[in-house]
C-alpha cells in the first residue's frame, strides 16, 4: 500500500506518472460506466430533459446553430419580440463551450443532441472531481464515491434542465484544482489556466456561478 500525505504538490510521494494514471484510469472507468447506466434513459432516447431544458435553452442553442449555419453571428434574435439583443442574454448559451462546440459541428441539433451535450457534462464534472480527490491524494475508491454524488447528486439533478447550473457546477472542480496547483507551486501557466476555467464559470451568470464565487 503506497503512503500517502507527505507532500504539497499534488503529486504523491512514492508514486510514479505511471502509478497516478493507473490509478486515475482505474476510478475514470467505472465513474464512465456508472454514467452511462444512469444516463441510458435519455442518451437512448426514451426521455428527454423536460421543462426549461425545452421550453427556453433548447431553443436558444437552435438559433445559434443555425444562424452559424448560416454563416450569421447570433448576436440578435428578429424572431423573439420586436427583436431580442441574445449577447445580453445570460441564458443564451452564446458564451456556453460545450453548447458553442455543439452549434458549429451541427447546424441544426435535435433535442437528442443537446441533451446528450448537457449529459456529457455531468461525466466531465465527474472526472473534474476525481483530479481534485487525486490532488488532495485521496484513494481511488473515494475519488470514485466522490465523483459519483458530485455528478449525479441533488444538486445536479434538480438544476438538469437549467443547462448554464449544470456548466457552471462542472467547471467548479476544475477551478479548485488549478488554483491549488497555482498556489502550492507559484506557477503562471496554472494561475492562466484557472483564470481561463473560471472565466467560463462566471460568464454564464447564473445564481451558481455566484455561489461558486
Amino acid at each position: 500500500m503506497h503512503s500517502h500525505g507527505q507532500q504539497l504538490g499534488g503529486e504523491t510521494e512514492g508514486w510514479s506518472v505511471f502509478d497516478q494514471s493507473l490509478h486515475y484510469c482505474a476510478a475514470a472507468a467505472p465513474l464512465s460506466l456508472i454514467w452511462l447506466v444512469f444516463s441510458w434513459s435519455w442518451l437512448s432516447g426514451s426521455v428527454t430533459i423536460p421543462w426549461d431544458a425545452k421550453a427556453h435553452f433548447a431553443p436558444q442553442v437552435q438559433f445559434m446553430a443555425a444562424s452559424f449555419g448560416r454563416g450569421e453571428y447570433p448576436f440578435w434574435n428578429p424572431y423573439a419580440f420586436a427583436g431580442h439583443p441574445q449577447i445580453a442574454d445570460p441564458q443564451s448559451m452564446i458564451f456556453s463551450p460545450p453548447m458553442l462546440a455543439l452549434s458549429f459541428v451541427n447546424h441544426s441539433p435535435s433535442l437528442w443532441a443537446i441533451d446528450t451535450a448537457v449529459l456529457a457534462m455531468l461525466l466531465v464534472a465527474g472526472l473534474g472531481v476525481m483530479w481534485l480527490a487525486y490532488d488532495l491524494e485521496w484513494h481511488w475508491a473515494g475519488a470514485l464515491v466522490a465523483a459519483i454524488g458530485f455528478a449525479f447528486g441533488a444538486a445536479m439533478a434538480w438544476r438538469l434542465q437549467h443547462f448554464g447550473q449544470v456548466f457552471s457546477l462542472a467547471y467548479l472542480p476544475f477551478v479548485l484544482v488549478l488554483l491549488r496547483r497555482t498556489m502550492l507551486r507559484r506557477s503562471i501557466a496554472y494561475g492562466a489556466c484557472a483564470g481561463v476555467v473560471a472565466a467560463f464559470l462566471v460568464i454564464g451568470r447564473d445564481q451558481v456561478a455566484l455561489l461558486c464565487v
